[in-house]
C-alpha cells in the first residue's frame, strides 16, 4: 500500500510541476494571460497550496493573482467605465 501512495504523491508533484511551468510560459506571453484558463491555473495552484500548507505561504500566489488580473484588467480595458470594473475592485480588496 505504500508504494502505491508513493506513486500517486509522484504524479502528483510531476503534475504540478508542469502546471507551474506551463502557467510560467503563459504569464509571460501576453496573448495566452488574459486567457480563462491561466487564470482558472493560479487559482487551482493556489488552492492547492493552500491544501498543502494550511494557513503558509500562498498568500503571495494571492497577491500575484490579483496583480495579474488587474494588469489583464487594464491592458483590455484601459477604463474604469465598464462593467468589469466592479469586478476587478472586488477581486483587489481580497485581504489575506
Amino acid at each position: 500500500m505504500a508504494i502505491r501512495k508513493s506513486n500517486i504523491l509522484e504524479k502528483v508533484l510531476v503534475f504540478k510541476h508542469k502546471s507551474i511551468r506551463n502557467l510560467s510560459t503563459a504569464i509571460s506571453d501576453p496573448s495566452v494571460q488574459s486567457k480563462t484558463a491561466t487564470i482558472a491555473t493560479v487559482f487551482l495552484l493556489v488552492i492547492l497550496e493552500m491544501w498543502e500548507t494550511g494557513w503558509g505561504v500562498w498568500d503571495s500566489h494571492v497577491e500575484g493573482a490579483k496583480k495579474l488580473i488587474e494588469h489583464i484588467h487594464k491592458s483590455e480595458h484601459g477604463s474604469q467605465d465598464d462593467p468589469m470594473s466592479d469586478l476587478v475592485g472586488i477581486i483587489a480588496s481580497i485581504s489575506v
